[in-house]
Order: structure tokens, then sequence, then C-alpha cells
């Protein structure tokens, strides 16, 4: 949680939310959804809504977007996020006899999900650094170069 919650921080202060966030979230929505034990509100209808329709909506939602970008000529790097929720819940519908969708497992998608978590947060800084050193393009060669003179 405290990942998600840092993405969409960082995201919201530059001004920008990556559809790769978004994909990332809805695949954490979507892996919640398969191991809570308890239903989203106590009321007849929370289990229904948690195991069955928000993963139909999502994965839904994920192949619209794909059919999209992909209809729009965009790159695998805006599709593969999307495409990996789309069989994420795929998988997460499958439940049925689904060793993966079991409490025991949770270690298994907390990998899957919290490394590219991990990628998502260090990308917007490895794009800084890249920016810093296009704005200084000698500072640190300059440093480290010899200057010709003898020293001693």
């Amino acid at each position: 949680m405290a990942l998600a919650v840092s993405l969409v921080v960082l995201d919201v202060t530059r001004g920008i939310l990556r559809g790769t966030v978004l994909a990332w979230l809805t695949a954490m929505t979507l892996v919640i959804c398969a191991l809570s034990l308890l239903p989203f509100a106590a009321v007849p209808w929370g289990l229904y809504w948690q195991n069955d329709l928000v993963p139909l909506l999502l994965g839904a939602l994920a192949l619209l977007v794909v059919l999209i970008q992909f209809l729009r000529g965009r790159g695998l790097r805006t599709l593969w996020p999307w495409i990996a929720v789309a069989a994420i819940d795929l998988l997460i519908l499958s439940y049925v006899n689904n060793p993966l969708i079991q409490h025991r497992f949770t270690w298994f998608w907390q990998v899957i999900l919290v490394v590219p978590g991990i990628f998502l947060a260090f990308d917007p800084v490895r794009v800084r650094i890249r920016q810093a050193r296009a704005e200084r393009p000698g500072d640190d060669l300059d440093r480290l170069a010899p200057t010709g003179g003898v020293s001693g």
C-alpha cells in the first residue's frame, strides 16, 4: 500500500499520471480482490462484487485499453502493462482449483507486483538524472579529467 501511495504522489507531483502506474494499480486491485478474505462491504452483494464483478470489469477495461492503444499504433511500451493486467485477470478469474489464488501464495503476488512497482518509482528518478546530466554536460568529466599540468 505504501508503494501504491508513493507512486501516485510521485506522479501527481510531476503533473502526470502514467498509464503504467494506472495498469499497476489495476493489477493490485485485482490481486487484492482475489486474496482478501473479507468482502468490500458488509452487504449481501459485497462478496459477489469483489470476486466476480470487479475482476470482469477490470479485465474488460484492460482489454479495451489494449485494443485502443493497438489501433492508435502505439508501441509495445504502452501495451505491455495492460496485457499483463489482462493476463493477471485471466489467472484470477480461473480461481476454481487455482493454487496461486490461495493465501499461502501471497508472497508470489508480492514479488510479481512489488518489483515492477519499484521500477515504476525509479523511472522518474532515472529521467531526472539524465536531464541533470544533459543540462551540465561536462561537469563530472571536467573534475575527473587531467588538467595537463604536472602535479606534485
